[in-house]
């Protein structure tokens, strides 16, 4: 069969919204966003306890600290690198599309494919994080009584809480903005370690692949104890804005970010390569 010949980037679109119809058919789609939210209700019920007790309603930021707790990092970050663990996608499911679009449009469809992955995953983890404070909740651009008071007092140690509530977020950000640049780092981390997860697939093997991926996200929980320098090794750990705040991490936002970009470029472009020159599809 001959390739369609259409317009690179429209022809491109077509193959990740494929892959997209794909994934939506795959029971895992379902599983580990259905996993996640279990695992954050009961991470989080502290602060549902907390706002119940005090009687106020909170802003809807608590995406914005759950990054924070280095113990729940791993494990969120790590749902996304389930869904990237198979890059490129090229089952016998989907050579369909590999046929249809021609190669280069083919390996193109796949880069998309991951920062939307990446997109939909992190606004995922918003909403969730969204709606496990209901009915508790109010949308206001303040921080209000609520994380004032986590931030401000020793509630937290009262109830429990294992997420950190910062003054250094409360009083340089307001909630829409804390919300934006957590956003962005958690979309640019899944992002770099979905083109990692493809790299590394094409280069060691998928086994050896999951492994350092899971081992670079999982140390985030003991990165702190460790010298400072060995922070800039961990992706996972650029996901705190609170330690980018405070200066822990030594970078602040736009240098995270710029991090993460020149890190997901290089990734990207080998991940493309790679595949291009494979024999994917022969």
């Amino acid at each position: 069969m001959r390739p369609v010949k259409r317009n690179l980037v429209r022809t491109s679109c077509l193959v990740t919204l494929y892959q997209l119809r794909a994934a939506a058919a795959d029971l895992k789609t379902c599983l580990v966003p259905g996993c996640i939210f279990v695992y954050l209700y009961a991470a989080v019920s502290p602060v549902r306890d907390f706002i119940a007790s005090s009687g106020e309603k909170a802003a809807p930021c608590l995406f914005v600290f759950l990054f924070s707790d280095v113990n729940l990092a791993g494990p969120l970050l790590a749902g996304m690198l389930l869904f990237a663990m198979d890059a490129p996608f090229y089952g016998r499911d989907r050579l369909f599309s590999f046929l249809r679009a021609g190669r280069g449009a083919w390996v193109a469809g796949q880069a998309l494919f991951v920062p939307v992955l990446a997109f939909l995953y992190t606004s995922f983890l918003l909403l969730a994080g969204t709606l496990l404070l209901f009915p508790g909740i109010e949308f206001s651009n303040r921080w209000g009584k609520v994380w004032t008071t986590l931030a401000m007092s020793d509630a937290w140690a009262e109830f429990g809480l294992t997420i950190r509530v910062t003054t250094n977020i409360l009083f340089n950000y307001t909630p829409a903005e804390a919300l934006a640049a957590a956003f962005l780092l958690v979309f640019l981390v899944c992002t770099f370690y979905g083109f990692l997860s493809w790299m590394l697939n094409l280069i060691v093997g998928q086994a050896a692949s999951l492994v350092v991926c899971l081992a670079d996200i999982v140390i985030v929980a003991r990165v702190w104890y460790f010298p400072e320098w060995t922070r800039n090794l961990v992706p996972s750990a650029w996901t705190d804005l609170a330690a980018i705040t405070s200066g822990s991490l030594k970078m602040d936002l736009a240098g995270a970010a710029w991090r993460l970009g020149a890190g997901i470029v290089l990734t990207a472009a080998v991940s493309i390569a790679v595949t291009y020159r494979s024999d994917i599809g022969k």
